[in-house]
């Protein structure tokens, strides 16, 4: 397990600790005489606590066992390992992943449609990718030969 010190400068290298969602969730920090991310990686990183709305340390530590079994912290396994193996954060990212994916999200124009995703390596997960951001910057997706607006997919 990495040190406490490192801890920290591995989460904030990663962007993943969210200040403003740690104050807003946790009651507890808001009241600490402690910044966030200090707070996070003393107290909030051994309770399992979620460092960003998206990441669920519980979930991701019970859905993989080698996780559990090496009694890893979640988020720092996810930031060391879990990223470049397109491991889920989440079951809600995961349930979403099985539905684009059985809906046959068309990978291929996907990322041949987007400049900035062409130049990707052979470990890039479109799928993944349109799920954490191409959602949010409305790139278009396509289903079946059928070009779907991000907008309408929100709707339905």
């Amino acid at each position: 397990m990495a040190k406490k010190i490192d801890i920290k400068k591995i989460i904030l290298k990663s962007n993943l600790f969210d200040k403003i969602f740690y104050l807003k969730e946790y009651q507890d920090v808001r009241r600490a005489d402690q910044i966030p991310i200090d707070h996070y990686c003393k107290i909030g990183i051994t309770e399992d606590r979620k460092p960003n709305e998206h990441f669920d340390p519980i979930w991701y530590r019970e859905h993989y066992s080698d996780v559990k079994d090496d009694g890893a912290y979640s988020l720092i396994h996810y930031i060391i390992h879990g990223k470049k193996e397109n491991r889920f954060i989440s079951e809600k990212e995961k349930n979403e992943y099985e539905l684009l994916e059985n809906k046959n999200f068309d990978i291929d124009f996907y990322k041949n449609s987007h400049e900035d995703l062409k130049k990707q390596d052979e470990n890039f997960n479109p799928l993944l990718h349109y799920i954490r951001h191409g959602k949010y910057e409305k790139r278009n997706i396509k289903f079946n030969e059928t070009i779907i607006d991000e907008v309408k997919i929100e709707e339905e």
